[in-house]
């Protein structure tokens, strides 16, 4: 599998960099650009992907998987309001899909590329075992 042969921390730096762009984009759009309304609360949607940034960057297989599920939200929400809202917000969601398509793909490659650096070492440390 071509995409398994990416280092795993390049796909691992990658995903918690596309993850990190989800939260940025997130509060500067709910906070200042682009609010659904003044003083909504909506910001806090990037407080799930906040918390588990930094298990993502030293490489949690259990928050990959999650994440990977995760974006699915974000990937959700952009096309909604992206066919639903005008000017900015457009704009800011069609960034969104980017950002969460970006990082579901980081995250799977990252998931793979880890399966098949173990599997490749159980194959290389079971032929080394064997007479």
């Amino acid at each position: 599998m071509l995409i398994a042969r990416v280092p795993p921390a390049k796909a691992r730096k990658s995903a918690a960099i596309a993850g990190a762009l989800i939260c940025i984009l997130g509060l500067v759009w709910e906070l200042w650009l682009a609010p659904l309304r003044p003083g909504s609360l909506l910001w806090l949607k990037v407080l799930p992907l906040l918390i588990c940034l930094p298990w993502i960057w030293r490489g949690s297989i259990v928050m990959h998987q999650w994440w990977s599920m995760t974006s699915l939200i974000y990937f959700t929400e952009g096309v909604v309001r992206a066919t639903t809202e005008q000017g900015i917000s457009q704009l800011l969601a069609s960034l969104e899909i980017l950002f969460s398509s970006l990082m579901w793909i980081f995250v799977l490659t990252y998931v793979a590329a880890v399966r098949w650096t173990v599997k490749n070492r159980e194959t290389a440390l079971s032929n080394q075992a064997s007479p």
